[in-house]
């Protein structure tokens, strides 16, 4: 299984994003560097991302649908390709997912982690259909509607024809 490697960006890149999104004031430079101290790593790079987005934020809420792209999907090594597709798991590159209600360690789901616990869309040997828990960063997942996602339109056209 694949390894994700992360990228950090460098302090003094990261104090100016910080520094270029708050008001002016004679205390600009300092509450950046408050924020940089005080602020662990994911806070800082999910307060960048806030800083650089041009259109609202989207929170992410528990029980969300989810798709995001197989480049982002470190941990898909071992799912063959054809098999999502043929299931209706994958569509265009992209992977599908859902929001749990609670995190990997019983916590509430944090709308504002730069990573985010998902329970992905796969199948097990059977080729049945399973969810498993995963972690992906959050500027990688796009929110969507359930009955966009391929394996649940099979569904509900199965239940149709009944």
């Amino acid at each position: 299984m694949a390894k994700q490697v992360e990228v950090p960006i460098p302090h003094k890149t990261a104090l100016g994003l910080i520094e270029d999104g708050l008001k002016d004031g004679v205390n600009k430079h300092v509450i950046a560097e408050f924020l940089m101290e005080t602020m662990d790593k994911e806070t800082v790079a999910m307060m960048i991302m806030l800083l650089q987005l041009k259109t609202p934020y989207e929170k992410i809420m528990a029980g969300d649908y989810v798709k995001f792209h197989h480049k982002t999907a470190w941990f898909t090594d071992n799912i063959d390709i054809d098999v999502m597709i043929d299931m209706g798991l994958s569509v265009d590159n992209h992977y599908f997912g859902r929001v749990p209600s609670r995190d990997s360690y019983g916590n509430d789901i944090n709308s504002f982690s730069s990573r985010l616990d998902i329970e992905f869309m796969c199948y097990d040997e059977n080729k049945k259909m399973i969810y498993k828990k995963e972690r992906v960063d959050r500027h990688a997942v796009e929110v969507i509607p359930f009955d966009t996602i391929p394996c649940f339109q099979f569904q509900l056209e199965d239940e149709e024809a009944v």
